[in-house]
C-alpha cells in the first residue's frame, strides 16, 4: 500500500477506536474520513487482491447473495473480504477495508466479494474495475431517491459495463438482459423455470393486468438466452436447480422463495469462478448457509423466537409475504427516515390478503400509516404502537402458539437490533 492510503487507514482505526470508547457503532464514518484523507484507497487495496474484486448489485436480495457467495468461496478456502453487515455505499466498504487491515500490509484476503447500492456501484467502479459484476433486478424502490426505474437500470448497466471478465445476469430481466446485449458483455444467465414465473412476479407485472385486475400476459416476457442455472423448482425448503441437463436437489436453510432464486444467482457465479468444483459439492454447501442479518433471520429474544424480515419495495414484500402460507403474529414496522426512502406510497402496491388469517399489528414513524393500508385490504388491525422498543416488547408479552415474525423496513430492523443488543440471539 501506497503511504497515503496507509495514513487514511490509520486515521479510520483511530475514529473506530474514539468511537467504541464513546460507546457508539462505528458505521461507516471510519471509512468515510479514510477516504476523505486516501481518495484512491479502494484501488490501492482492492487491485492488490489476487482474484480481484466480485460486485453484487440489484434492488432485491443483494445482502443475502453477497453472503451466499462469501460462504460459499471460504468453504472452497479462499479468504474472502466482504461487507457483511450489508453497508453498500463506497465509504462501507472503506470502513471493511480499514478494520481488515494491518497498516502498511496489503490486505490478508484473495477475493473481495461487495454488495453495492445501484448509484454506488456505478461510482465503484470508476476507481475500482470488478472482475464480474452479478445483476440481480431493477425494481421500483426509493422513488425518490432514484426516480424512476430506468434510471436504475441505467446506474447498473454502467457498472456492468466496467466488469473486465464478465457480468452474471438474471435472465428474467428484460433491463438488465437488454442493458448486456447492447453492451456485448460476457455473460452468464442465471433463471428461474417459467412454470414457477407467478411466484415471482416484477414491477411490469403489475401493469399488466386488465380492467378487473387479471394478467393480460402481455408484458414483455423472459429471455431466450439460456441460463448456467436455472431455479427448477422448490416445495417448503427443499430446492432444485439445473445446470444444463443435470438437475440437484438441496435442502436449504435459508427461507423465501426470493431467496432461492438469489441461490441461482450464486451458483452461477461460484460455477464460472469455480469450474472444477461440481454442482452436488456446491450445493451441498449451501445447504449450509444461513440467512443474512435481518434477511429472514429466526432470533431469539427474552427466550421468544422470531423471524426478521427485511422489506423495503413493493416487490420485495410481495415475495415476502408469498413466501408463507401458515397463520402467524405479524408485527409490521415502518419507518419513514431517508435511509429507508421518505416516500412510502409504495405500500398500496402490496397485496396483503395473505395476512387475513394472523394476527396483525403495526408500528414504527408510519405505523398508523400502515394500519390505513391494512383496512383497505379488510385485514384487522389487532393494534398499532409507532414506538417500536414498546411494540416489540408487546409483541414478547403476547402469548401465542403461532410463528412470531416482524417485517421491517431497514432503520426499523437497525432499531430493533439496536434496542435489544445483547439480549438478541440468532438461533
Amino acid at each position: 500500500m501506497n503511504i497515503r492510503t496507509t495514513i487514511g487507514i490509520g486515521a479510520g482505526k483511530i475514529t473506530r477506536s474514539g468511537l467504541r470508547l464513546l460507546g457508539k457503532n462505528a458505521g461507516a464514518l471510519p471509512g468515510l474520513v479514510s477516504e476523505k484523507l486516501a481518495p484512491g484507497i479502494l484501488a490501492d487495496a482492492l487491485g492488490a487482491l489476487p482474484d480481484g474484486v466480485i460486485i453484487i448489485t440489484g434492488t432485491n436480495g443483494k445482502t443475502t447473495t453477497t453472503k451466499i457467495i462469501t460462504d460459499l468461496l471460504e468453504a472452497n478456502g479462499k479468504r474472502v473480504l466482504t461487507n457483511r453487515m450489508g453497508s453498500n455505499f463506497t465509504r462501507g466498504v472503506v470502513s471493511v477495508i480499514v478494520s481488515e487491515s494491518e497498516l502498511g500490509k496489503p490486505l490478508p484476503h484473495d477475493i473481495a466479494v461487495l454488495e453495492l447500492d445501484e448509484a454506488y456501484a456505478k461510482k465503484f467502479v470508476q476507481v475500482c474495475k470488478p472482475r464480474y459484476v452479478v445483476a440481480l433486478n431493477v425494481m421500483r424502490d426509493q422513488l425518490d431517491r432514484f426516480g424512476e426505474i430506468d434510471t436504475t437500470a441505467r446506474f447498473i448497466a454502467s457498472a456492468m459495463q466496467a466488469a473486465t471478465d464478465g457480468v452474471i445476469v438474471n435472465a428474467d430481466d428484460h433491463r438488465l438482459v437488454r442493458a448486456a446485449e447492447e453492451a456485448g458483455l460476457n455473460t452468464i444467465y442465471f433463471g428461474v423455470d417459467p412454470k414457477l414465473a407467478k411466484h415471482f412476479p416484477g414491477d411490469d407485472d403489475l401493469l399488466a393486468v386488465d380492467q378487473d385486475n387479471k394478467p393480460k400476459n402481455d408484458a414483455e416476457t423472459t429471455t431466450s438466452h439460456k441460463p448456467l442455472v436455472t431455479l427448477k423448482n422448490f416445495k417448503g425448503q427443499s430446492v432444485t436447480y439445473a445446470f444444463g441437463k443435470q438437475s440437484v436437489v438441496v435442502d436449504m436453510r435459508l427461507t423465501g422463495q426470493y431467496n432461492f432464486q438469489n441461490g441461482a444467482a450464486a451458483l452461477a457465479l461460484l460455477t464460472t469462478l469455480l469450474p472444477d468444483i461440481t454442482p452436488e459439492t456446491l450445493t451441498g454447501q449451501m445447504s449450509h448457509v444461513l440467512p443474512a442479518f435481518g434477511r429472514g433471520e429466526v432470533v431469539e429474544i427474552d427466550g421468544e423466537r422470531i423471524e426478521l424480515i427485511l422489506i423495503k419495495n413493493p416487490s420485495g414484500f410481495r415475495l415476502a409475504l408469498a413466501s408463507f402460507h401458515d397463520p402467524a403474529t405479524a408485527l409490521i414496522a415502518i419507518n419513514d427516515n431517508d435511509p429507508d426512502g421518505r416516500d412510502i406510497s409504495w405500500l398500496w402496491d402490496v397485496d396483503f390478503t395473505s395476512l387475513s388469517k394472523s394476527e396483525v399489528a403495526t408500528t414504527g414513524l408510519r405505523a398508523y400509516d400502515m394500519a390505513l393500508r391494512l383496512q383497505y385490504d379488510e385485514i384487522p388491525v389487532a393494534w398499532s404502537e409507532p414506538d417500536l422498543a414498546k411494540a416489540v416488547t408487546k409483541l414478547l408479552q403476547h402469548k401465542t402458539k403461532v410463528p412470531k415474525r416482524i417485517f421491517c423496513n431497514y432503520t426499523a430492523m437497525l432499531a430493533i437490533r439496536s434496542h435489544f443488543g445483547k439480549e438478541l440471539h440468532e438461533v
